[in-house]
């Protein structure tokens, strides 16, 4: 722990960066988020690897034994697709049957899960569905998969229902994490909206959902809610007040109504003595206030993107003294 205090904060000062650093960004472990206490830095854990713990505790895959059905599918199906990458008769002959059923077709392989990165999960189950019909074909195939082998190996069906009805639940967690792990640093400001976002159009329960599929929604928002800076008690976090200062966001229109309005108080109080200069209405609804972007509008709904009545007004009122 000192190790690290000290050897942050004489970077900083080497590369004469020390006044300047206003928060320190981490994955989340304990012993970075002290050093950068100790250095009196705003603490702003990776959004991208939160919302991994989200899901990764949701689906059980990180307990030794997790008797969630999911993490048990998941098991199974990484079990079945290492069968494949460590026989290359069994992948040859997978290319050669999609070549059969589908011949104007490329060919694709199957994608192994790693446990850090859920996703991968996702990309797993997803290929697997795909592929499906290849690769019982493969397993029934006693010239390439001795019986005993095939037993074990091929899923049952039950798993295969599972992975297909957890597809369409997983898509729009994957989309976040994507946007969230860009390589060109996504704003910070995208962070909070996406995960109400998450929350209000898409971890809901429907009624035609499995048990094993209403499970997951309600462990991923219990999640989400304990992880991430959602509560009213939580508007002075340094993602919160990104999100009022970004006018393709500011009307946070994805927060409830108490938080929403805690959070612009907050935001009101912080602006008080800082003395900025006046904007008029053109410059209220500028086109940065209604940037439009195909993967928010799919987190956060339709309407999102644009402005409501009362953003310009809102606007004003958080930007002038």
């Amino acid at each position: 722990m000192d190790n690290i205090t000290t050897q942050l904060s004489t970077i900083a000062n080497d590369w004469g960066i020390a006044d300047k650093i206003v928060a320190c960004v981490h994955d989340g472990a304990s012993n970075v988020k002290e050093a950068g206490a100790r250095n009196d830095w705003v603490d702003v854990h990776c959004a991208a690897h939160v919302l991994h713990l989200c899901i990764s505790a949701a689906i059980g895959v990180n307990k030794t034994a997790s008797t969630k059905p999911i993490a048990r599918c998941i098991g199974a199906a990484s079990h079945l697709v290492m069968h494949f990458h460590h026989s290359p008769l069994a992948t040859n002959e997978l290319l050669k049957k999609q070549l059969e059923m589908k011949p104007n077709e490329p060919t694709k392989k199957l994608i192994q899960h790693c446990k850090t990165r859920w996703n991968s999960a996702f990309h797993m189950m997803e290929r697997l569905v795909e592929l499906r019909w290849p690769v019982v074909a493969v397993l029934s195939d006693r010239d390439v998969t001795k019986l005993s082998d095939a037993r074990t190996l091929d899923l049952k069906e039950d798993n295969w229902i599972l992975m297909k009805q957890l597809l369409p639940v997983l898509q729009p967690l994957q989309m976040v994490t994507a946007m969230l792990s860009a390589e060109c640093s996504p704003p910070a400001s995208i962070c909070i909206p996406m995960i109400w976002g998450l929350l209000n159009n898409h971890m809901a329960a429907k009624v035609d959902d499995s048990d094993a599929v209403r499970q997951f929604k309600a462990d991923t928002k219990q999640e989400l809610t304990s992880r991430f800076p959602l509560s009213e008690q939580d508007v002075t976090h340094s993602l919160v007040v990104a999100s009022v200062a970004d006018p393709a966001h500011k009307h946070l229109r994805a927060f409830p109504p108490d938080v929403r309005a805690a959070a612009h108080n907050n935001v009101r109080a912080l602006l008080r003595d800082i003395a900025l200069p006046a904007q008029d209405d053109n410059q209220a609804s500028s086109p940065a206030a209604k940037r439009h972007c195909p993967g928010l509008a799919f987190i956060l709904g339709d309407d999102y993107a644009g402005t409501s009545p009362e953003t310009p007004q809102l606007m004003q009122s958080l930007t002038t003294t």
